[in-house]
């Protein structure tokens, strides 16, 4: 999970992590067993960019999408779920004879809003959810 902070000149370590969410912290931490491993991870805020948002999708949204199904019952990779959401989001194109995903680094970031806007409303009425927040999920990088 991400804790949005603004960085400030302060004295102490911690007082440098301004304005983060301490009660939304508290929660995340409570959700982890008691002498647990963890790491804290700093770094600037991203840009959401389109390399960013094909990040986000080929990262948190595939895996979600993919442990659902996993919920459900039904096995599916990682790989072959990113396929089935361009081949349904995107459509495809025909390439030597072939039929295959239009490519998401031809996208540009309208495109990028609308593909991952319909691919949360899909969750939502195929498994009763919504994606994950982009602001606390690690997009991978």
């Amino acid at each position: 999970m991400k804790f949005p902070f603004e960085k400030l000149n302060r004295t102490s370590v911690w007082e440098r992590f301004g304005h983060i969410d301490l009660e939304l912290l508290g929660k995340y931490l409570d959700t982890k067993k008691e002498g647990k491993e963890m790491e804290l991870i700093v770094r600037e805020k991203i840009s959401w960019d389109t390399t960013q948002m094909r990040k986000f999708f080929e990262g948190p949204v595939c895996s979600f999408v993919m442990e659902r199904y996993k919920d459900v019952g039904r096995v599916i990779g990682k790989g072959d779920v990113r396929e089935m959401l361009k081949l349904r989001f995107l459509g495809r194109v025909e390439d030597l004879g072939l039929r295959v995903p239009i490519s998401t680094t031809t996208l540009t970031k309208p495109l990028w809003i609308k593909f991952l806007n319909d691919i949360n409303d899909w969750c939502i009425d195929t498994f009763g959810c919504a994606l994950p927040e982009a602001k606390n999920s690690d997009i991978g990088d």
